[in-house]
This record gives structure tokens, C-alpha cells and sequence, in this order.
């Protein structure tokens, strides 16, 4: 099955901690709507961006991005 990345990016010097807690609400998202994630987390491109992100099934694609508007996305 084809995986895609999803990233949400956030900037500012609170960065890491928006990314942080966003992070949770995917984790609540992944429970509600019963869609599993692949590999979750937030990683950094300079210390005022920050991004989270999860790696999907592309089958789950259309919710995911109707729903929760990730920024970019990557083949995985």
C-alpha cells in the first residue's frame, strides 16, 4: 500500500510547542475516526519552524485532508 506524509507547519517561537499539541489532537482524530497512523511526530526546519506530522495509508488521504487541511504532503 502506497503511504503518503502529511505536515502541518508552524512558526514563531513558540513553534514546538504548537506542533507538540497538535500532535495530540491528531492522536485524538486517529481514535475517533478509527484511521491508524503509520509513524506520527513533529520535527523542525529552524528553530521558529516547527512542523507535526503523520505518515497514512493513501486510501485515507480524502478524509484526512478534508478535514484536517495539512499544509504539504510527500510520498512516503
Amino acid at each position: 500500500m502506497q503511504r503518503v506524509k502529511l505536515l502541518w507547519d508552524f512558526f514563531g517561537p513558540d513553534s514546538k510547542k504548537i506542533a507538540e499539541h497538535h500532535l495530540v489532537h491528531l492522536s485524538d482524530f486517529s481514535k475517533n475516526e478509527s484511521i491508524s497512523f503509520h509513524n506520527s511526530g513533529i520535527d523542525f526546519e529552524s528553530e521558529n519552524n516547527y512542523y507535526s506530522f503523520i505518515t497514512i495509508d493513501f486510501s485515507n488521504l480524502d478524509v484526512i485532508k478534508k478535514k484536517l487541511k495539512p499544509n504539504r504532503a510527500f510520498k512516503a
